[in-house]
């Protein structure tokens, strides 16, 4: 019998998430190389809001806590910055997770780009950074290009989430 994901608990499915937690920092190590790092959205946000959706037992609070630090290390910010925010925009997207689920997928992306809007918003408050030039829209651009990136999170995640359990 093929058992949906989202019937299960975090223990079922434990090491598939921290892999994609993992895999998720790799990419944001590998994005500070690039020279688009302003276009780049936190992929372990993303990462994030797609597990609070799927994982249902689950606040992830401590988990945003745990990811923003380590995103504030990789960063060189400073210490609680980012897990002030991963913990805002994790915390609206467990009150609108549900609501968040039933939507399709184009509807969802739009409320990525405006969750990520919102993170953008924070981090320019927190760090005020020179936006000169090109940089201005490179910056402020970062959630539409979350709101293309969401699909292919959503896909592949979805792709790993979803195993054969028998009962």
């Amino acid at each position: 019998m093929i058992q949906s994901y989202h019937d299960t608990s975090f223990q079922t499915a434990k090491f598939i998430v921290i892999f994609s937690y993992f895999a998720a920092l790799v990419i944001n190590v590998f994005a500070i190389r690039i020279d688009w790092l302003l276009l780049m959205p936190p992929i372990t946000l993303l990462v994030l809001m797609f597990w609070v959706v799927q994982i249902l037992n689950q606040t992830h609070l401590y988990t945003a806590l745990a990811l923003g630090l380590l995103h504030d290390a990789l960063h060189n910010t400073l210490l609680g910055s980012h897990s002030l925010l991963f913990i805002v925009i994790t915390f609206i997207m467990l009150r609108m997770r549900l609501r968040f689920r039933s939507v399709p997928l184009w509807q969802q992306s739009l409320m990525v780009g405006i969750y990520m809007l919102l993170f953008q918003t924070g981090h320019f408050l927190f760090y005020t950074p020179l936006l000169i030039d090109n940089a201005l829209y490179l910056y402020w651009s970062m959630p539409l290009a979350s709101a293309f990136i969401w699909p292919a999170i959503v896909l592949v995640l979805g792709l790993l989430s979803k195993p054969s359990l028998e009962s």
